[in-house]
């Protein structure tokens, strides 16, 4: 505790808590492949903090698992609606908003911030959950984590990874090549501990 610190003991076993709520009785294979998308983003969010700041890994980690807590607490009543809604945020990522309002009627960012107010899960975290942050901050890289996660499947090479890529070299100070096999080597590392 000393080490890690209270807040991020409390962050750690709140993230804990709540993906073990998630996941009671039998999961549905739609929310099991949102939770490995969440811990793809949190495992690239935390290789983008320096290697000295190891607390503020940790955090920026519990963050990005928890950016899209909305989707995850809505897939886990199980809701027809639910489900649909997050199908086709898959299949068109960029229109999530819209997509939102045609199924829930509200903007999932909405949502999932006042589950954060709610849950009682911090500043830190309410920040990660917002589209809109400062170059940067926590929230930033949570949400360059996030779209690593949703665009890599379109491979290294499609324009919008090696833009994200680019962001990557400059946040590391790595070079293309080298932000490429750092994205590659962090969803390698995610896949194992996932499985």
């Amino acid at each position: 505790i000393i080490q890690v610190g209270f807040l991020e003991i409390k962050n750690i076993t709140l993230a804990s808590s709540l993906i073990d709520s998630f996941l009671q009785g039998k999961p549905r294979q739609l929310l099991l492949q949102q939770l490995s998308q969440s811990f793809h983003a949190a495992v690239q969010a935390r290789a983008l903090v320096p290697r000295a700041d190891a607390s503020k890994r940790e955090l920026v980690f519990i963050a990005a698992l928890l950016r899209h807590i909305g989707k995850l607490a809505l897939l886990a009543t199980r809701e027809p609606v639910a489900e649909n809604f997050v199908r086709e945020c898959r299949e068109y990522p960029d229109d999530e908003h819209a997509i939102a309002m045609k199924f829930l009627g509200v903007g999932i960012d909405h949502l999932s911030r006042e589950l954060v107010k709610e849950w009682k899960l911090g500043d830190f975290i309410l920040e990660a959950v917002q589209q809109s942050v400062p170059t940067g901050s926590v929230g930033a890289l949570v949400n360059l984590a996030d779209s690593i996660s949703m665009h890599l499947s379109a491979g290294l090479q499609s324009a919008k990874m090696l833009e994200i890529c680019a962001q990557v070299a400059q946040i590391c100070q790595l070079t293309l090549e080298e932000s490429q096999q750092q994205v590659l080597l962090m969803a390698e590392e995610a896949a194992l501990t996932a499985n």
